[in-house]
């Protein structure tokens, strides 16, 4: 049977109260480089003490746009960490004499903002490599008499991650590959037109999204040339696609071929004492022979009807912990070695 359990995960933030350390978007705590103004009253970048990391890495470089009014302030400037409590950015900026200033972030900064303008298109077309990220922060109606600004940056996608295991004493189960199918590889984020916050509900940054196909996509959350061996010890395969669009799934069906929002995972299960193939055998249905892999086989697990709200949300994580335990089925086979899946959701 495979089992999956899901959890969230703290939106990073990063914030501009260098005394009060940070506060994360979901509520958590993070230490965040801080916007303020020096004697000179210029714009100003500092960070006071050690930073957490964000999913992927520490931010030390992120890109900001600056508005007041339709006057552009700062344009896609790229702002750098020199140091602890030093941030830098060419050529500075003053803040204006009147009107109030509106600051839209991103990271990691070379990200391809296409199309992106801060006065009348706010849209980041993103295509997911599975491994960036996306991280976007808005403080809206800033004024130098506001101090130190806050600049919550909060994560957009949704992370997804695999273990797996197989408690077979007298099979050999090697795995190939995991793929997730039907899923989103590029899609629009539409920067909200307000403060993001520490209380900023899950679905604000979700709904953001606007996506164009899931048909045919797919994205390897692990692959390896030869195979890896599964034993009663969970596999965490780590370091390839983790980042996703947050996106409401397709129903996994089989319709003359199967399709579908779906975890692919492909292996294959050798007798032990024998060394004879198992699994995949002649009698195998074509459908569950994964495409490129011949000679292995495949067990497809829908994700609308196996995670929380059929869909994965901005900022949350979603783990899931498999078990082989023999050949697979079609999806909707009565078979008895057909797994399924359990999936428990908690904070992280």
């Amino acid at each position: 049977m495979i089992y999956s359990v899901v959890h969230r995960f703290a939106l990073t933030a990063l914030t501009v109260l260098p005394l009060l350390g940070g506060t994360a978007c979901n509520g958590h705590t993070a230490d965040e480089p801080d916007l303020t103004i020096d004697d000179t009253d210029n714009i100003t970048f500092t960070d006071p003490s050690v930073r957490n990391p964000t999913t992927t890495q520490t931010i030390s470089r992120f890109k900001v746009w600056a508005v007041n009014g339709n006057h552009i302030l700062m344009d896609g400037t790229i702002v750098t960490r020199q140091g602890i409590n030093t941030w830098t950015y060419s050529p500075t900026v003053k803040w204006p004499e009147e009107g109030s200033v509106d600051f839209y972030a991103v990271s990691p900064e070379d990200i391809p903002q296409e199309g992106f303008h801060p006065l009348y298109y706010r849209n980041i077309h993103f295509k997911s490599d599975g491994a960036t990220d996306l991280l976007v922060s808005v403080r809206m109606g800033a004024r130098q008499t506001s101090g130190r600004l806050r600049l919550n940056f909060c994560h957009t996608l949704a992370r997804v991650t695999v273990s797996l295991s197989s408690s077979l004493s007298d099979t050999i189960v090697q795995l190939k590959r995991v793929s997730l199918l039907d899923i989103a590889n590029d899609g629009n984020f539409h920067i909200p037109q307000k403060t993001t916050m520490q209380d900023v509900h899950d679905d604000d940054i979700t709904d953001a999204w606007t996506v164009y196909n899931m048909n045919s996509t797919s994205c390897d959350v692990f692959y390896t040339e030869d195979y890896a061996l599964l034993t009663d010890s969970p596999l965490t395969p780590s370091g390839k696609a983790e980042f996703f669009i947050p996106v409401k799934f397709s129903p996994l069906v089989m319709e003359g071929y199967l399709h579908g929002s779906a975890i692919e995972i492909a292996y294959r299960l050798y007798d032990r004492k024998t060394g004879k193939k198992l699994w995949p055998d002649d009698n195998t249905h074509n459908q569950l022979i994964p495409e490129g892999l011949p000679e292995w086989g495949a067990a497809y697990f829908s994700l609308l009807d196996n995670t929380p709200g059929g869909r994965w949300k901005a900022g949350r994580e979603y783990h899931y912990d498999i078990k082989i335990t023999g050949p697979a089925s079609l999806p909707g086979s009565r078979a008895k070695s057909m797994p399924g899946i359990t999936i428990k959701e908690k904070d992280r």
